[in-house]
């Protein structure tokens, strides 16, 4: 039977190893069955396990808010209609608080989305999904955006600043503040392209900052799943020449500890802490080269921007708009198996390759003869 194992080992790696990277499980943790709460997980049982279910589609709309200013009267929301046979949820163009749910999370907080995600994307009016995910209470959901909506691709902007002053007042975050610090980071649904930067200039009116000779880490994720932190440093004590003054800068490689590089780590970023502990978590760089400034970097999973320190009792920020920025999400390519489908492709091919071992040994037994 050693050969037989074999073929159910090498199916099995094939299987994992050719999984699409960039799928719509982002989707699930946005649609749910009516309870007003986010999950993380695909619903085990359908709506009406006694039936068999019909296809369920969705619409996803991006609402200012001005269309929506009861719920979301700050930076507006996502909007998503279910349609499933005859029914259908109220749309974004004719709704009522009666048939939408304002979507939170498993302890009752309002779920806020990062708009810059959805920004340059052709949202799907008519996306198949799950069949079990047509809402119980047949309500369409809302998310509301934790920050504006950029106009267009071109005004995509991070944002991140380290706060030595006493005035905690400066501390307008719209990610969450780490100690001093206020990391940006932008999720992504597929994966994006941008424009590695030369340098990022402090912003003096935003806290009179400066770089000294700390650093700045511009973090992403690769196609081939490498975790990779590019370090930019401070350039105000010793300016190198052709770089801004009081800037964190890729610096010259030929340029003697005056350059800044980047590490790639494969299971998580070079220098990342468990959230539990504190302590620094054990990873090996695969990779170590000079910032690629001017190259065309394509990441998945997030793009973040972090100012790691700066120099004094001041308020250290930077505003990056990014250059070249362009989302990659091909909704047509990219489908959702239902649980059916995929129980009936773990019985079918195993019952294929046990036809295939058998004509095999058959074949071999004949040749014999």
């Amino acid at each position: 039977m050693k050969p037989i194992r074999l073929i159910f080992l090498l199916l099995f790696l094939f299987t994992c190893a050719h999984r699409k990277p960039d799928s719509l499980l982002w989707l699930f943790p946005l649609l749910g069955n009516g309870n007003g709460s986010t999950s993380q997980t695909i619903p085990e049982e359908p709506t009406n396990p006694a039936e068999t279910l019909s296809p369920t589609f969705i619409q996803m709309t991006i609402l200012t808010p001005e269309s929506i200013e009861a719920f979301c009267p700050l930076y507006g929301g996502l909007f998503i209609q279910y349609t499933q046979d005859e029914e259908r949820t109220c749309n974004p163009m004719e709704w009522n608080p009666s048939c939408i749910n304002i979507r939170t999370d498993e302890n009752g907080s309002q779920v806020l989305l990062d708009p810059r995600s959805y920004t340059g994307i052709d949202l799907p009016t008519n996306l198949e999904v799950d069949s079990s995910l047509f809402p119980k209470d047949k309500k369409s959901n809302l998310f509301c955006f934790s920050r504006p909506i950029p106009i267009d691709t071109n005004h995509i902007e991070m944002y991140s600043f380290q706060n030595q002053s006493k005035d905690k007042s400066l501390n307008t975050c719209y990610t969450t503040m780490v100690e001093t610090r206020c990391a940006d980071s932008i999720p992504l649904l597929g994966s994006a392209e941008f424009i590695m930067p030369k340098e990022f200039p402090i912003v003096i009116a935003d806290g009179d900052g400066h770089t000294g000779t700390h650093t700045l880490e511009l973090s992403y994720v690769t196609e081939e799943n490498l975790y990779t932190t590019c370090v930019y440093i401070g350039n105000e004590h010793k300016s190198i020449q052709g770089f801004t003054s009081n800037a964190y800068i890729s610096g010259n490689p030929e340029t003697n500890g005056r350059s800044g590089y980047c590490v790639q780590c494969e299971a998580n970023y070079c220098n990342s802490v468990d959230p539990n502990t504190g302590l620094a978590i054990v990873n090996v760089p695969v990779n170590r080269f000079s910032i690629p400034v001017g190259e065309t970097i394509t990441a998945k999973s997030e793009i973040a921007l972090s100012v790691m320190k700066g120099q004094g009792h001041f308020k250290h920020t930077v505003r990056w708009t990014i250059e070249g920025f362009r989302q990659i999400v091909t909704f047509e390519e990219i489908s959702i198996l239902t649980a059916n489908s995929i129980f009936l492709l773990w019985f079918l091919i195993p019952s294929l390759v046990m036809i295939c071992y058998f004509c095999h040994k058959k074949w071999k037994h004949w040749i014999r003869k």
